[in-house]
């Protein structure tokens, strides 16, 4: 395990339809690009503090030589800065490809296809959370946050909901655009070695456990 950042993390959400996605979707200016899926995961959260596990990769959407590409796992702690609902510490730091797929086989997960637009990553969920669309931003400052205003193309700000953070995101599903409690599923188990991954295949098939 090595250690990558610290920093603090200035951020604000905003909600988006299917349709005012596919809106954006056919602009030419700015163009939506597509950056990568993430499938992500937590092993402690708390009132103020999560860890999450990610894994990030473009199998299935792009045509790509995988033959020598391995998930790329990541641990981030996340708390928030004091008196602050935009300013969240975040400290980050490399999991290996093997453990990060084996805690994420035995969590509550999250799995979701990134874009770019702007300035903004447009997050489009998938699995239970199908449907569900939200806009992120970051920024240098809290001044910055505050001063930005809210897109025309989206639904409303969810910065402030915190139904719509990521962490309680991970135990909800989306139904008829609202989101409700997931059924309990009991966590399976998975062992993964150099032998039984196959490099390059989708994370949601893997080779049996040895």
């Amino acid at each position: 395990m090595s250690y990558l950042t610290d920093s603090l993390e200035i951020e604000r959400k905003f909600l988006l339809t299917e349709e005012q996605f596919e809106h954006i979707a056919s602009t030419t200016d700015p163009v939506l690009t597509y950056m990568y899926r993430i499938r992500q995961g937590y092993v402690l959260q708390t009132e103020d503090i999560s860890v999450r596990i990610r894994v990030e990769d473009n199998f299935g959407v792009c045509e790509t030589d995988w033959s020598t590409q391995k998930p790329y796992g990541v641990m981030a702690i996340k708390m928030p800065k004091a008196g602050s609902w935009l300013v969240r510490e975040e400290y980050e730091c490399e999991v290996g490809a093997y453990a990060s797929l084996a805690i994420l086989d035995a969590v509550d997960v999250i799995e979701k296809i990134r874009f770019k637009y702007d300035k903004y990553g447009v997050d489009v969920f998938m699995g239970d959370l199908s449907g569900l669309i939200i806009a992120e931003c970051e920024y240098k400052t809290e001044d910055e946050a505050l001063a930005d205003p809210i897109p025309d193309w989206v639904e409303k700000e969810v910065t402030e909901m915190r139904e719509y953070r990521n962490v309680n995101l991970a135990n909800r599903c989306f139904i008829d655009g609202r989101l409700e409690p997931r059924q309990i599923v009991v966590p399976h188990y998975q062992t993964y070695t150099e032998s039984n991954l196959v490099v390059g295949t989708s994370l949601d098939s893997k080779p049996s456990g040895v």
